[in-house]
């Protein structure tokens, strides 16, 4: 009896033992695994993501007058302006010709026109959203009359009234969004079969035009954007206006004029951009002859002191922005204000003339939803030859010859401490046993 106590007391401690060498063992391939040394597990080539850069609080470049900031253009890019824009002790009158044309970091695009919206509610307009790639347009036209007797006349004759158009595409190489506007145009003699931003024809005129466009490329993050507005323009001429420069073969007058543009080729290097604004400008045969483009200040008194002012006119006022991986600019060719500041900290009347802004920045390759483009797409795991879960890594492989014991520390721990107490007293009984036998 007291060989079988012992025998039983050594097995105890025998299966002690062995219980914690083996849970010992699994906490360390589980450990080795965690570590992913030896068990095949790594990680999948995920879309890449830069850090986004943030446009400077003060501008590069500062062509405002004394007692005039212009708005500094915030993200996400785009490109926009407006024909015109009044408050009245802050809340919105009037708005004419308000467009954008955005592109997210992602590559998904956006773009919307107002072409007159009233107290505030928008009265014609079209709006075009592209979330994924494959998209195309969304709801492109919101017109009132985008061509009358254009597609007939072959462009002899092209009438716009109260056009709008948005357009928007994603794609896995390219995202791009336009916004277009005009409230009258007409083209005589050309050989356009919609309404354009220039006129080819030998008489072109447009009132309260707005044209913006922004394009993305998906593979490296360059991104260009573009923005100009017209209140009225007129050219005659043999050939018009040329197609790109929109500039008059024969004689041209503009009014409240404004553009904006910019550009993004590096992650790293700065962007660029120019801007530019004039009251009045007149070209004869291709050239200037006459154009109103400084920054001004006519307000009364000089300065727009605030609390103190009667009336606030500003010309050709803006701000540029260049910094590395961006750049923005926004133009302003006429700002107005009566009475600065009357109205609980608002001016008794406020308006905005002849706008246009740009902002792009390149944040490195995009991922639009969707895109099988190979730097947006993981390859497969090396292991086990599967895609890689949803956070980009790949699942971990054992170690080949290690069985996954499945169980956690408790039970182990339970049976070691049991199976220790009773070799303990199977000792103790055995001694205390041997005791009372001498």
């Amino acid at each position: 009896m007291k060989m079988t106590r012992k025998a039983l007391a050594a097995m105890a401690a025998s299966l002690t033992i062995a219980l914690l060498l083996w849970q010992g063992m699994a906490l360390a391939v589980g450990g080795v695994g965690g570590l992913g040394v030896g068990t095949g597990s790594g990680s999948g080539n995920e879309a890449y993501s830069p850090e986004v850069a943030d446009p400077p609080d003060d501008p590069t470049e500062d062509g405002d007058s004394e007692g005039h900031e212009t708005d500094n253009p915030e993200k996400p890019d785009h490109a926009g302006g407006g024909i015109a824009e009044v408050q009245l002790a802050g809340g919105e009158v009037v708005s004419i010709g308000q467009n954008d044309a955005g592109i997210e970091d992602d590559g998904q695009a956006h773009s919307d026109v107002v072409v007159l919206s009233l107290l505030g509610s928008e009265i014609i307009g079209a709006h075009s959203n592209c979330p994924a790639v494959g998209c195309e347009g969304g709801e492109p036209t919101g017109s009132v009359a985008p061509g009358i007797l254009c597609e007939e006349s072959g462009g002899g004759v092209c009438v716009g009234i109260l056009f709008a158009e948005a357009n928007s595409s994603v794609e896995n190489e390219e995202s791009s969004s336009s916004a277009d506007q005009v409230l009258a145009f007409a083209c005589v003699g050309g050989t356009q079969t919609a309404p354009a931003e220039n006129c080819d024809g030998v008489v072109g005129a447009g009132v309260s035009e707005q044209h913006s466009t922004i394009t993305q490329d998906n593979t490296t993050g360059a991104t260009d954007a573009s923005s100009s507005t017209d209140v009225a323009d007129v050219c005659v001429g043999p050939t018009g206006e040329d197609p790109i420069t929109g500039v008059c073969s024969g004689l041209g007058v503009s009014a409240l004029h404004s553009e904006s543009s910019s550009s993004a080729p590096s992650e790293t290097g700065p962007g660029t951009t120019e801007r530019s604004s004039y009251l009045l400008a007149v070209e004869l045969g291709g050239a200037p002859a006459v154009e109103i483009s400084d920054p001004m200040d006519l307000s009364l008194p000089p300065g727009c002191p605030a609390g103190a002012s009667l009336l606030c006119v500003f010309l050709n006022q803006g701000e540029s922005f260049v910094y590395p991986g961006g750049a923005g600019s926004a133009q302003d060719a006429l700002h107005i204000s009566l009475i600065a500041g009357a109205v609980d900290g608002e001016d008794v009347v406020f308006g905005h003339v002849a706008t246009a802004e740009t902002l792009v920045e390149n944040t490195g390759p995009a991922c639009p939803p969707g895109s099988t483009a190979d730097h947006c797409v993981a390859p497969p795991c090396p292991d086990t030859g599967g895609a890689p879960m949803p956070d980009g890594t790949c699942p971990q492989v054992p170690v080949p010859g290690l069985a996954n014991t499945g169980l956690d520390m408790l039970i182990p721990l339970a049976l070691a401490l049991t199976l220790m107490v009773v070799g303990a007293h199977l000792v103790a009984l055995d001694r205390r046993r041997g005791a009372l036998t001498v």
